[in-house]
């Protein structure tokens, strides 16, 4: 008898208030959207950051410079600190950095690089030969200047971007 009385009387409230029952009603549907959007939002953002990790490989660390800045003025300086060859030696000694195989220095610099009448924004990589083998990369179409030499990427692997 009570379950009835409930459900006529909560009926009843529906069918004299249908404005307010369909605002929340729509109350309800946005909230579980929202609830189901960023969950989706957060499952492919950690997608892709697990796959970036995966594509250089869960073994290799990659370790930029910086420093935290002191003021304002000093944002600056995050980007144009890089590590020095004294750096570069310490964190190559075995007894400094355990269970590391290879170390590998680059540089990064952006810049314009023109062909007949194109010019494209590219980022020009600065490195040894070792950093192609420790990514496991080589360009699909041209080749890498090594020592004074040109070389294909027929001849450094058989690795493609």
């Amino acid at each position: 008898m009570k379950l009835r009385f409930l459900l006529k009387t909560a009926f009843g409230g529906v069918r004299t208030n249908k404005a307010r029952s369909a605002l929340t009603i729509l109350g309800i549907v946005i909230g579980v959207t929202a609830i189901i959007m960023i969950m989706s939002i957060g499952e492919g953002a950690q997608e892709l950051i697990l796959g970036q990790i995966r594509g250089i490989g869960s073994r290799t660390i990659i370790v930029e410079p910086g420093r935290e800045p002191q003021g304002p003025s000093d944002i600056a300086q995050i980007f144009t600190d890089s590590l020095k060859d004294r750096e570069v030696l310490a964190i190559s000694n075995p007894g400094n950095v355990m269970g590391k195989n290879q170390v590998v220095p680059n540089v990064i610099a952006p810049s314009s690089l023109s062909f007949e009448n194109e010019t494209k924004r590219v980022n020009v990589i600065g490195t040894s030969n070792l950093w192609m083998e420790v990514m496991s990369i080589a360009p699909s179409e041209g080749g890498i200047f090594f020592r004074g030499r040109y070389q294909t990427s027929r001849s450094s692997g058989n690795y493609r971007l």
